[in-house]
């Protein structure tokens, strides 16, 4: 996934393109939100894969933006995006540790150790250097989900996915609506078939 990809589907997100697609997204802490986009819709491809992509909300109150930052959790790897005007500010030090690779761990248990892999080595050692990775290749590094400077992930914390009452009340006058629908149409064809016969 390049950044051109991530940087077109974070500004989708921003903008509500996506807001009539079949996707939610759902509130992990207060940096981070997930969610899950069908990649046909956003990355352009002809299948009907679905992908968590992290995305890390703007702190900042002057800015229109709701998100600076998304990650594609490709679970061997993840691929990092944060906005040019927003990088150096403490977005992925305010997240990475303390709620990105704790909530990971928490919702996929066999998810022991987070590998990632770099195009540059001036990434990496970022990485290596912030955020406590370990070199296990050239441009690959790899951390312990296990090690003290990431925090166990409080599911208590987060904001599970809860329907308000007003969301369920139109859900219901949807549902009611498409079955009267139905009913109609069944009648409509029913009438249909006996002036014909």
């Amino acid at each position: 996934m390049t950044n051109e990809m991530l940087n077109q589907i974070l500004t989708n997100i921003n903008q509500l393109v996506y807001k009539n697609e079949d996707y939610a997204i759902r509130s992990i802490d207060s940096n981070i939100d997930i969610v899950n986009i069908n990649d046909k819709e956003c990355i352009d491809q002809n299948s009907y894969e679905f992908y968590d992509f992290i995305l890390i909300k703007n702190h900042d109150i002057k800015s229109t933006l709701k998100y600076v930052g998304i990650i594609l959790d490709m679970i061997t790897d993840l691929h990092f995006y944060i906005l040019p005007n927003f990088r150096g500010k403490g977005y992925l030090q305010a997240s990475l540790n303390t709620s990105i690779l704790p909530f990971l761990s928490f919702y996929d248990e066999d998810r022991k150790v987070q590998r990632l892999s770099f195009k540059e080595s001036q990434i990496k050692e970022y990485f290596i250097n912030q955020f406590g990775f370990k070199s296990i290749g050239d441009y690959e590094a790899e951390k312990n989900l296990a090690s003290d400077d990431v925090k166990l992930y409080d599911c208590a914390n987060e904001k599970k996915m809860k329907l308000s009452n007003e969301l369920k009340n139109e859900m219901m006058q949807n549902l009611i609506d498409a079955l009267l629908k139905i009913k109609i149409d069944k009648t409509a064809v029913g009438l249909c078939k006996r002036r014909y016969v």
